[in-house]
């Protein structure tokens, strides 16, 4: 039997409710239109912004208050405008996944991202998805950037659902005498830093 052929937003839309999220927030222009037309075919609550950054702080205090991942839609140009959000969620530790419709955000978004994964073809989209869910999710929990190439939203991939699943999140946790072992090395060191008031 085939696999079924999809389009590589519908594929994104299905992972991101599978994900566990009901809400995506974007400022989509013409590349990020069919990810935001797959996510309401979806049946994916959107909240539009007028601007990138403020499309990021709203996933950002979305993903705070609902305890998920936030999702944020954005557009080519988008790529400076994302920083200051992304900059926000990687300082608090907020999960967030950034999908970046078109080239050029990886760029300015790299150094406040834990990850950059870009998504080249329609085929490595749900891979590039579900790595940047982990990531995001992953030890310290912070932002994780979706590099779309122009076209790749649109374009059709054999996709079967039901044999694609989340990815385990590694626990962060410390093992039972890791402590234990740390505190009675012969000679610990404790680093501790001290922030001086701005005069």
């Amino acid at each position: 039997m085939p696999t079924p052929r999809t389009t590589a937003a519908a594929a994104a839309a299905r992972i991101v409710r599978d994900e566990g999220v009901d809400h995506a927030f974007g400022c989509p222009d013409a590349p990020g239109a069919p990810l935001y037309a797959a996510f309401a075919a979806a049946g994916l609550g959107r909240l539009t912004a007028r601007h990138p950054q403020s499309a990021v702080h709203m996933a950002d205090g979305w993903a705070r208050a609902s305890g998920r991942t936030g999702v944020v839609v954005a557009g080519a140009a988008s790529g400076p405008g994302l920083v200051p959000g992304l900059h926000t969620a990687q300082a608090d530790g907020v999960p967030l996944v950034c999908l970046a419709a078109g080239p050029g955000a990886a760029g300015p978004a790299r150094p406040v991202t834990k990850q950059v994964l870009p998504a080249a073809s329609a085929a490595r989209l749900p891979w590039a998805l579900r790595e940047a869910f982990r990531t995001a999710r992953e030890g310290r929990p912070g932002p994780v950037l979706v590099e779309l190439s122009p076209g790749t939203a649109e374009a059709e991939l054999a996709y079967a659902s039901a044999a694609d699943a989340p990815l385990p999140v590694r626990s962060g946790a410390p093992r039972p005498n890791q402590v234990t072992e740390t505190v009675s090395t012969r000679r610990p060191v404790l680093v501790s830093v001290l922030a001086a008031p701005e005069v």
